[in-house]
């Protein structure tokens, strides 16, 4: 990792740790005070994506989505080194609007989006990247958790990639239907499967 990577990798963690400590002291996390767990505790998951994107050859041009995103430090992390073909679906109005705050005006209109992320479609996207999607969103998680994996494998083109940070994926991957069509690489902190067939 170059210097200057390094730099923005700190940088982006750190501006979103304090916005999560603001969001937290705030109470606007799905009502619940204190509750916000979708930004990664270290820098390790940013720099997981970083070696993941270098190794499979995403280059900048490619579409990269955060699923459940909020208020993305890789969405952050990936603008400020120049990637413009970034998406986020989040069903919170208030992160949504904040990340789109903190983007250029490129991506104020359907790139960041409210979506409910178990329903979208995932086609046209060679990265989906999801870091705790569903925690504390809805009630029952893990019938909601397979649906969205289920979306995911389903609508994501041949040659794609999923990057998973969570550890629920491995349950739905090992289902029969999916182990033909896909192959599983394994990172740091992360897995990811790329689409065969």
């Amino acid at each position: 990792m170059t210097r200057t990577n390094f730099n923005l990798v700190r940088f982006a963690h750190r501006f979103v740790t304090n916005v999560e400590r603001d969001y937290m002291r705030l109470g606007v996390t799905h009502g619940v005070k204190g509750s916000y767990r979708f930004v990664p505790s270290s820098t390790s998951m940013l720099n997981t994506v970083l070696y993941v994107i270098k190794k499979q050859k995403i280059c900048k041009r490619n579409k990269i989505i955060d699923a459940g995103c909020g208020i993305s430090p890789v969405l952050l992390l990936l603008h400020l080194l120049g990637y413009k073909q970034l998406y986020g679906y989040d069903i919170c109005p208030t992160y949504i609007n904040y990340l789109k705050e903190c983007l250029d005006y490129s991506y104020k209109d359907e790139k960041i989006k409210l979506q409910d992320i178990v329903t979208a479609n995932y086609s046209g996207f060679k990265l989906i990247y999801t870091f705790n999607p569903l925690c504390g969103a809805w009630g029952d998680r893990n019938d909601t958790a397979t649906k969205f994996y289920n979306q995911v494998l389903n609508t994501m083109d041949i040659g794609s990639y999923f990057m998973e940070c969570s550890g629920q994926l491995r349950g739905v991957y090992e289902e029969k239907k999916y182990k033909s069509r896909f192959r599983v690489y394994t990172t740091f902190d992360a897995m990811v499967i790329k689409r065969i067939k």
